[in-house]
């Protein structure tokens, strides 16, 4: 049986994800999982977040709610389970946002078609 809770106890035991653990629990987006599984999450590392401008995280951390954090977290997590060898084969995937995922082949890497919050 899909276990919910599993998913983020998972995300939650590797240091390098803590930073996308506390987030995601700071902002209320695990709500995410409340729903019916399974999921993909597209978990970035302590690395990427370390890239984001500390003045655009601050402003995140610090509105009212994390209502603009929670969405953007919200781009990385999938319904239905996903396999990386699929990934390569689809032109896009909607997030649980309703948002369309798109893959660059340039990049080697996930992009949302919509750009996220604005500062």
């Amino acid at each position: 049986m899909y276990e919910k809770s599993s998913l983020i106890g998972v995300i939650a035991k590797k240091d390098k994800f803590s930073v996308f653990s506390r987030v995601m629990a700071s902002s209320g987006a695990n709500d995410v999982f409340k729903h019916d599984g399974p999921f993909t999450v597209f978990v970035p590392t302590n690395d990427a977040f370390g890239k984001i401008d500390d003045k655009v995280m601050e402003k995140l951390l610090n509105e009212a709610g994390q209502s603009k954090l929670k969405v953007s977290l919200s781009y990385h997590v999938l319904h239905g389970k996903v396999m990386a060898a699929r990934m390569g084969s689809m032109e896009s995937r909607k997030s649980v946002t309703g948002h369309d995922l798109y893959r660059h082949e340039r990049h080697q890497s996930q992009r949302s078609g919509n750009s996220g919050p604005k500062n």
